[in-house]
């Protein structure tokens, strides 16, 4: 029976399995770099347009359905979990296999990368992997969803990835076929753990269009968070081809590494987040907290790209790919900008304020292409990414305004400032000592911004304790919130 504090380890597992996803997401150009920048933009791309593909119609099955399956599984008696848990299984599968199909079909007729049609047969099972992940959740058997993410997610597409494109060489067809491999594999091995509380039942109602359902503002939102995330890379590509592309991924790489990481790993904020919010409880100050740690992690990250980006990506990548590393710097700054949007978007979600969400979210991308096209036609590649710093500021007034202004959460305190200020200290002082060595100012710069943040009093045991506290404190959600 579901309680409220397995709902929370559920949402704690989630996020760590999407630290591996999105780890792994960063380990993948590494591997697919030495073919070329143009093999490297063509296989970026057309994994992240699979991926979007994939969650558009995921993403809308679990608005609509995930808090039907906690109602029923509250009621061990009860056979409609089992039922419905099959049912729905089966239109995840079915759904998937129909856009699955289309797509096949499309890319042997009009595409002439023809190993594209392995991404569109990865489909429905990679439809049907995601459903079952949380019907795992939703079951408490966490320590089966960290079995698939190590194993499959991370490790087999490591081991796939070394033999069949560093040792053999077989290009970026055999890349596909891994991905197509790997969803098969993570299919079987969740159905095998979850097989237990299937009603075959299920398999035999009927599917209808009814069940995809959705209000206009619900639509709205998932073409946000489907498109979003590629929005700059398909403007690259149109813009100025796969091999510009390519080479726009080695310079966005470090930059989203330092973005992405941090927020996976308290990717669980909003289901805490609206919990408090549903039990009429504050939340301001577990939103400072994640905003704090969000900054301590960040801050490291962000210093050693806007100095040292040259060294980092020559050990990653080609010499050839390291060029024109203003625009990762550019990028950096952007997505150092958009930790603190993130955190207030997650805390609009919070509240029950879909409208400005969605109309927020509306209004970066509307400004983002504007710019991105004006800018690009005079400054190429930077143009794009001056572009992104652009919308990214307005973005950060907008949704800084609209959390302070309509939700009453202050969530920026002293705390983050002094953090800031350790980071700059931190970084002068090493700057003098140590500036031709990175090792060295990068050694020596963490021991003296955590030595100063433990001085000042930013971290400290009951700090620490807040955090452990943040993970195993007894919380619950009702209702599934979209985010990405």
């Amino acid at each position: 029976m579901l309680t409220e504090t397995t709902i929370f380890r559920g949402a704690f597992w989630f996020s760590i399995g999407a630290l591996f996803e999105r780890v792994m997401f960063f380990i993948l150009p590494i591997f697919i770099a030495p073919l070329g920048p143009a093999s490297l933009g063509i296989f970026y791309i057309s994994l992240r347009v699979f991926h979007g593909i994939v969650a558009f119609p995921t993403n809308a099955l679990n608005i609509l359905y995930t808090g039907t399956l906690r109602k029923y599984i509250q009621d061990p008696k009860s056979l409609k979990f089992e039922e419905t848990a099959a049912f729905l299984l089966k239109a995840y599968f079915i759904t998937g296999m129909l856009i699955g199909i289309f797509l096949f079909i499309l890319i042997l007729v009009i595409s002439p990368i023809k190993s594209l049609a392995y991404l569109s047969l990865a489909i429905p099972f990679a439809m049907a992997n995601s459903y079952m992940m949380r019907l795992l959740q939703l079951l408490q058997r966490f320590k089966k969803i960290f079995i698939i993410q190590a194993v499959f997610i991370f490790l087999f597409q490591i081991i796939y990835l070394t033999i069949f494109i560093k040792i053999l060489d077989m290009g970026i067809g055999a890349a596909f076929a891994g991905q197509l491999l790997m969803a098969v594999l993570i299919t079987i091995t969740a159905g095998i753990f979850i097989f237990d509380r299937l009603n075959l039942l299920g398999f035999f109602q009927k599917l209808s269009l009814k069940i995809f359902t959705l209000s206009k503002l619900s639509f709205a939102n998932l073409l946000f968070i489907t498109f979003n995330p590629i929005l700059d890379i398909v403007l690259v590509g149109i813009l100025f081809g796969f091999s510009t592309l390519g080479h726009y991924i080695v310079l966005l790489y470090l930059p989203l590494l330092m973005h992405k990481i941090p927020t996976a790993l308290f990717g669980m904020f909003i289901h805490v987040a609206t919990v408090k919010t549903h039990n009429n409880e504050d939340i301001t100050q577990i939103s400072k907290q994640v905003f704090k740690w969000i900054l301590i992690l960040t801050i490291p990250l962000f210093v050693a790209i806007m100095l040292y980006p040259s060294d980092i990506l020559s050990i990653l990548f080609h010499k050839t790919y390291v060029k024109d590393l203003e625009i990762t710097r550019l990028l950096a700054v952007s997505f150092f900008v958009q930790s603190l949007s993130w955190t207030a978007e997650r805390i609009l979600i919070a509240k029950n304020k879909k409208v400005l969400r969605v109309v927020s979210n509306y209004i970066f991308g509307f400004v983002f292409i504007l710019f991105a096209f004006s800018l690009a036609s005079v400054f190429g590649l930077f143009g794009i990414a001056l572009a992104f710093l652009i919308s990214s500021i307005i973005d950060v007034f907008v949704k800084y305004f609209l959390a302070i202004k309509k939700t009453k959460v202050f969530f920026i305190s002293i705390d983050h400032l002094k953090i800031l200020a350790a980071g700059g200290i931190s970084s002068l002082v090493s700057y003098i000592l140590f500036l031709k060595n990175p090792f060295l100012f990068l050694s020596f710069f963490v021991i003296i911004y955590f030595a100063i943040l433990w001085i000042v009093g930013i971290i400290n045991k009951q700090s620490l304790f807040d955090f452990k506290k943040m993970v195993v404190k007894e919380v619950g959600i009702e209702e599934e919130p979209a985010y990405d």
